[in-house]
C-alpha cells in the first residue's frame, strides 16, 4: 500500500492567520503555490488558504486596492472547515476523497495536529509520472 507519506510534499511552507494577505499573495505568485496551510504559534493547523479563498474574498471588488491589501490578513479569508490526512493513510483512498470532494489539497498532520506535509493534485501527478515506463 502506498501511503500519504510516500507521496506528500514534506515540511510545506506555512503561514499564520495574522500574516498580511498581500505578503501571501506574493508567495503564491513567486513560489507558484495555490494552497498554504495556516498554523498557530505551536505549528498546529488552524486553516488553509487557497488562491480561491483570495478570489472569493475579492468577489464583487473590481480592484483589490492597496488599502485592502494592507489591512486584510490570512485569517480574514482562510478556510476553517478542515479536512486532513494522516501520514500513514492509504494514498489511493485520499486521492478518491480529494476527487470526490473537489479538494485541491489536504494538509497532512501528525497526532498532535501539527502540519508535517501537504498532499496536492501535483503530488499525485508526480507519482503517476514516476510509475510510467
Amino acid at each position: 500500500m502506498t501511503t500519504v507519506s510516500d507521496l506528500m510534499t514534506p515540511d510545506p511552507v506555512v503561514t499564520t492567520a495574522d500574516t498580511p494577505l498581500a505578503r501571501v499573495m506574493s508567495v503564491f505568485d513567486r513560489r507558484r503555490f495555490r494552497h498554504l496551510p495556516v498554523v498557530d504559534d505551536r505549528g498546529v493547523l488552524v486553516g488553509v488558504l487557497s488562491q480561491r479563498d483570495v478570489v472569493k474574498a475579492a468577489y464583487g471588488v473590481t480592484v483589490i486596492t492597496d488599502a485592502v491589501q494592507m489591512t486584510a490578513t490570512v485569517g480574514d479569508v482562510m478556510s476553517k472547515r478542515l479536512t486532513t490526512a494522516s501520514p500513514g493513510a492509504d494514498a489511493m483512498a485520499v486521492a478518491r476523497h480529494m476527487l470526490q470532494e473537489k479538494h485541491g489539497c489536504l494538509p497532512v498532520v501528525d497526532d498532535d495536529g501539527k502540519v508535517v506535509g501537504i498532499m496536492t493534485e501535483a503530488d499525485f501527478v508526480r507519482a503517476w509520472m514516476r510509475a510510467e515506463p
